[in-house]
């Protein structure tokens, strides 16, 4: 199992995604078989990557480590647009490359539901290994991360920042629901909700604040989404009975309002400090005013992928030298670890300032397309409308939370919001085009919902009769 934790380890997480797309194109190659990616989003995907490359190509300095600046250099094309750095520009867009890629790659290989399955469950494993391994930290039980020098925040499991970690158990947590709602396997199914009590566990002990209120919303949106999609379908379970349906919302309610209580007390110290975050005058807001200070020096082109980071104390001291007060402001060192202090805490401010309005614009295309794309399936499997729920909700989640921090500069993050994204599309697609055999597959599920997922009583065996086509 790989556990992307460590912020740091960037890296190796590269190389494996990077090792996964070569053996999917050799295997590609191989079988002789046309890859099934949506062309639009392809297209998309290589101007992204495209307008990143030109700006680290044409980028006009190098950053000089011992001095803190960026040394001028000779542009390749004048007349284009260019980043203000080379290297990090180029470190930047090429992890950016890897993330894409892998998306497509990870929309074919989902187009099965085994492989969707697969995923999921993956997923909700992480998810869990994240919580456990927090939830033993916060105990003092165990502990596998130590802050380097300023990088403040609490840590949580292997995550430097309590936020990211809450960021990605809220993506693993609807991978985790969707396995409850969809395992037939007693087996499988007691693991799921194993898992999804884990990964509620985490969330309610060192998480940070948006992210224990994200994960009951989860919950309960999850819950909600499910009855309703299950009361209009014409063939619900009907050997699931009223008392078995009304006991499981009633339990679910329970847990919604345990883990809500637990991780009230759990952090109950950083909920006394709301009031002060959602002051005007806090650091984040001052940091935001960076962000924008910055993207205002280039608009439409911005200053180069990666480049926040270096710019960010020479325009806080000439623009905002409030931030000081309320930041820990620190210089670039290549090779060290980035602490929270040298993000934008907005990922949309941070793209703007860092990819213009044009690479913002491809952003946004990308990052709503499996959002359209999911609200477009009409599918009545019950694999893919689980999917449909869990994902749009994961994909909604991690948007709103990149609004007040900085998840999409966590490369495990980025992994599986577009892991998400992927399940997302390639469900869709093969649900209104798939090969027969795909099909054949999807509707071996039963249609059922989330509350159906504990039969307490079996089939007369006349009703199972008449289902077969052997009676009435």
């Amino acid at each position: 199992m790989i556990t992307p934790l460590r912020e740091t380890d960037a890296n190796r997480l590269e190389v494996l995604a990077g090792a996964g797309i070569g053996v999917w194109a050799v295997s590609t190659l191989l079988a002789g078989r046309r890859p099934r990616i949506p062309p639009v989003l392809a297209v998309l995907v290589a101007a992204v990557i495209g307008w990143g490359a030109l700006l680290t190509y044409n980028a006009r300095g190098r950053y000089r480590a011992a001095s803190h600046t960026i040394v001028e250099i000779t542009r390749p094309i004048a007349w284009l647009p260019g980043g203000v750095e080379r290297a990090v520009s180029t470190r930047t867009t090429v992890q950016v490359a890897i993330v894409l890629v892998a998306t497509l790659v990870m929309i074919d290989i989902g187009r099965r539901p085994f492989a969707r399955r697969v995923a999921l469950g993956a997923l909700a494993l992480n998810g869990s290994a994240v919580a456990v391994v927090g939830a033993l930290g916060w105990a003092g039980i165990l502990t596998v991360f130590h802050h380097p020098h300023g990088q403040g925040g609490t840590p949580f499991a292997a995550f430097g920042y309590h936020g990211n970690a809450a960021a990605y158990l809220d993506l693993a947590l609807p991978a985790a629901l969707v396995l409850v709602a969809t395992c037939r396997s007693g087996l499988a199914r007691v693991a799921a909700i194993l898992a999804t009590a884990l990964i509620l566990t985490g969330s309610a002990t060192q998480a940070s604040k948006a992210g224990l209120a994200a994960a009951v919303l989860i919950v309960l949106a999850f819950t909600v989404a499910s009855t309703r999609r299950g009361a209009r379908s014409p063939t619900r379970g009907a050997h699931t009975s009223r008392r078995s349906r009304t006991g499981l919302r009633v339990g679910v309610v329970v847990l919604i309002l345990l883990v809500a209580s637990a991780g009230a007390f759990a952090s109950r110290s950083r909920w006394s400090e709301l009031p002060d975050e959602l002051g005007a005058h806090n650091g984040r807001v001052a940091v935001w005013q960076v962000a924008i200070d910055t993207w205002e020096k280039k608009i439409v082109t911005g200053s180069g992928p990666g480049s926040f980071k270096l710019l960010l104390p020479g325009v806080a001291a000439a623009q905002e030298p409030q931030l000081f007060s309320k930041w820990i402001v620190t210089d670039y060192v290549p090779g060290h670890p980035v602490t929270i202090w040298m993000v934008a805490d907005n990922d949309p401010l941070q793209t703007l300032a860092e990819w213009g309005l044009i690479g913002a614009l491809l952003f946004a295309a990308i990052l709503l397309w499996p959002v359209v794309r999911g609200l477009q399936l009409r599918s009545t499997q019950h694999l893919d409308r689980a999917v449909q729920i869990g994902g749009l909700i994961a994909l909604g989640v991690l948007y709103l939370h990149m609004l007040i921090d900085a998840p999409l500069q966590i490369f495990a993050i980025q992994l599986t919001g577009g892991l998400w994204a992927a399940i997302l599309i390639a469900t869709t697609d093969a649900s209104s085009g798939s090969p027969s055999s795909d099909r054949r597959a999807d509707s071996a599920e039963p249609v059922v919902t989330i509350f159906d997922a504990w039969p307490t009583e079996p089939e007369p065996r006349e009703a199972r009769m008449r289902g077969r086509g052997r009676v009435g």
